[in-house]
């Protein structure tokens, strides 16, 4: 039995629902405010840390570089280097340089000449070594105090080198000073005690590798994949030693690295870990370091789903509270719809002259009266109704003899395709009988054309809501195939919204049976017609070249038309068997790589004589990046050699002809051939792609000509898949587009 709830008992757990549904969204609403306002505060907060830290850095770094420069000053430095032959590690200088580091704060001072060997270490295992391939000294023995990072090639230990170039008082470099830092010193320095034990610290240098951390997983992994350029130069100057430098799985900080001037904090997803954390990164003051703090986001959530209960447990409450109230208000409320149910009863039972009758002064009585005003108007409906459906069967009856009396097959289907009705004529043309018609789609005798057929003819009908013809190959129920010519209009309603569509169809088989029979025997005749007019072109050939004797100048006359009147009956011939090649579906399309000016220009010298005798200009428009094109050579060439003879044909002396070849999108090229021409009339330019067809002007500017050029150039672009159309203004001329797929395979 079905479960009835009330509609008082509705209306309550409808509005209990709402209120749940909105603080739902309340609650997750201050949750990601609480959990935004958090974040930023920990980002702004984080960013002072880092700076404060970064600040610590820098005192280090520069009481080093201080260091450094200080005893790079000192005069018995100097005068050591300025010794003809100085004693490598000088007992004298040795013990100044132990003096000097009070804090014992280096692995090692030493000294190195001109060379970059070390004459002078605190580390003994220094001396003698070339270090002049380290960046330190190079730069150094440049003029430059230098801070670096690397893993000493003889020590094995990683360290921060300060040098600086030791000078005579005349400004002379002699050598340079160098002091290897303790790493200790930056790692005391690099984590600040408010970091949790999830967060991390770590210092960069400018590569973006990570050089120290209290992470030892992160310790020599870079923020970015490096490039070849730069690890040759790491593995150049051995600043890693052995070690592969292997990038870190962090979203965002390798960018940030490159484009930081000072400071900045964000919140990223640590892929290695995965996690969210935040991220402080600063630039160290003068040095070519990064520091970079990261401390996981979870703490920070924490206090957003706190606040977040405490929302979820107020709304619970006050739905409670809300829900009590509103179950005795609208069962106050509701009691007029007690009254209407009743009469809708009696309604139901087929008492159409009930009324009900509410005195509340709100909507309910106004309802009421609704309702009464409602039946009232159902009776006098109700008593008109057995007239009103007679007249509409009548009405859909005249319809149904009327389509029955056409005598092509006709289909009505709906929205989707589904058969609603069909004429005497579809059993007749399909074998289906009417009953086993209705209900299915027309696909019961389709599927005999490529999908891509299919998917146009319902973008036609069905999303742009506009005619469709064409034709179409389907199939008996017997399983004899047959060609159809299909039109097919949607059926629209008053607003433009689809309501199903019209199907009528003819068959064409017999018709096309004719049409290849003729096209054959066009194609038959034309061939047999070529050998004898090649062997009079042969004698022809022969007469005028004087083989056979001379003629006289009446005899070249007579014999000069014999040559034309050939020379237009083998024309004739090739156009008709162009025609007949296109017809029966003869042409085969071989692409290859090809270029398109040297096509165009070819048929221009062709065409040489003709042009010449006119005199007419010929302006070349081609874009050097659209004239390499994957397609038919013969097939181009046919649609060059007819746009550009019908130009030359129908220009007047001295005209203008131009022919431009350009780029149309990514894979198609836009060939254009404009005159200055006689033009095409207005009343005849939807003939003139139609075979045979030449319009009144152009039969009588130029008699000769066969109306098929325009034909064959439309047939051959529809088989390769492009387009044609013109603009043309007659006295004015005439512009044609020819679009070329540009095809990969």
């Amino acid at each position: 039995m079905k479960l009835r709830i009330s509609f008082k008992k509705k209306v309550v757990l409808v509005i209990i629902t709402v209120m749940f549904f909105f603080g739902t969204l309340a609650t997750i609403a201050v949750y990601g405010m609480m959990q935004r306002t958090i974040s930023v505060l920990a980002i702004e907060y984080f960013e002072s840390i880092v700076i404060q830290q970064e600040e610590t850095l820098t005192n280090v770094f520069n009481n080093s570089k201080s260091f450094v420069q200080h005893l790079a000053a000192h005069d018995e430095v100097i005068k050591y280097l300025q010794q003809e032959d100085p004693q490598p590690q000088d007992a004298f200088l040795l013990a100044h340089f132990t003096r000097f580091d009070i804090d014992h704060s280096y692995q090692a001072i030493y000294l190195m000449d001109m060379t970059g060997r070390t004459v002078v270490s605190t580390d003994p295992t220094f001396v003698g070594q070339n270090y002049g391939f380290r960046p330190y000294f190079k730069k150094a023995i440049e003029g430059e105090l230098v801070i670096d990072s690397a893993i000493g090639v003889t020590s094995k230990k990683f360290g921060y080198y300060f040098s600086h170039p030791v000078k005579t008082p005349d400004g002379v470099i002699i050598g340079v000073l160098v002091a290897k830092l303790k790493d200790t010193l930056i790692g005391d320095a690099l984590r600040p005690k408010i970091l949790s034990p999830e967060g991390g610290a770590m210092l960069i240098d400018e590569y973006g590798v990570v050089i120290q951390t209290d992470r030892q997983e992160l310790l020599y992994k870079s923020f970015r994949p490096l490039s070849p350029a730069l690890q040759k130069i790491l593995a150049d100057t051995h600043k890693f030693g052995n070690i592969t430098i292997m990038p870190l799985q962090y979203e965002a900080e390798g960018v940030i690295l490159t484009e930081i001037k000072r400071s900045t904090a964000f919140e990223t997803y640590d892929a290695q870990h995965q996690r969210n954390e935040i991220i402080g990164i600063a630039r160290v003051n003068n040095a070519p370091f990064f520091i970079l703090l990261e401390e996981p986001t979870q703490g920070f959530v924490a206090v957003a789903k706190k606040i977040a209960r405490i929302v979820s447990i107020f709304i619970a409450l006050a739905s409670a509270g809300v829900a009590i109230l509103l179950f005795l208000l609208v069962a106050k409320l509701l009691k007029p719809l007690t009254k209407l149910k009743a009469v809708a009863s009696q309604i139901g039972k087929g008492n159409l002259k009930q009324v009900v009758t509410i005195d509340t002064g709100d909507e309910f009585e106004e309802l009421g009266m609704a309702f009464n005003n409602m039946t009232a108007k159902l009776n006098d409906t109700y008593t008109n109704l057995e007239g009103k459906v007679w007249e509409r069967t009548a009405d859909f009856e005249k319809f149904r003899l009327a389509i029955e009396a056409v005598s092509d097959p006709v289909i009505i289907t709906d929205v989707d395709g589904r058969i609603l009705y069909a004429n005497k004529a579809m059993e007749t043309l399909t074998g289906y009988t009417q009953l086993e018609l209705i209900g299915v789609k027309p696909s019961l005798w389709g599927r005999q054309m490529p999908i891509e057929f299919y998917g146009k003819l319902w973008e036609t009908i069905k999303i742009k809501k506009e005619e469709f013809h064409g034709e179409i190959t389907n199939k008996r129920k017997g399983g004899e195939r047959y060609l159809s010519e299909l039109h097919i209009s949607p059926l629209l309603m008053n607003k433009g919204k689809l309501y199903g569509f019209v199907s009528i169809q003819r068959d064409i088989t017999a018709r096309r049976e004719a049409d290849k029979t003729k096209n054959e025997f066009i194609s038959i005749a034309s061939h047999q017609l070529r050998t004898p007019l090649t062997v009079i072109n042969w004698y022809t050939q022969m007469l005028s070249k004087g083989e056979v004797g001379q003629l006289n100048n009446e005899q070249q006359e007579y014999l000069g038309r014999i040559q034309s009147a050939s020379k237009r009956m083998v024309d004739l011939i090739n156009s008709l068997l162009s025609v007949s090649r296109v017809d029966l579906g003869a042409l085969n399309v071989k692409p290859e790589q090809i270029q398109l000016t040297e096509i165009a220009d070819s048929i221009l010298v062709e065409m040489g004589n003709p042009i010449e005798k006119k005199q007419l200009h010929i302006v070349r428009e081609y874009d050097p990046q659209a004239s390499s094109i994957n397609a038919d050579p013969a097939l181009v060439r046919i649609i060059f050699q007819n746009l550009i003879l019908n130009a030359i044909q129908y220009t007047p002396e001295k005209g203008i002809i131009t022919i431009g070849i350009a780029r149309k999108g990514i894979a198609e090229i836009l060939i254009t051939v404009a005159d200055n021409g006689y033009g095409i009339p207005v009343g005849q330019q939807a003939r003139i792609f139609e075979k045979f067809f030449r319009a009144d002007n152009a039969q009588k500017e130029q008699p000769e000509g066969n109306g098929l050029g325009l034909y064959i150039v439309k047939s051959i672009l529809e088989l390769i898949g492009g387009t044609i159309w013109f603009e043309s203004e007659e006295n004015k001329g005439s512009t044609f587009y020819a679009v070329l797929p540009n095809k990969k395979d």
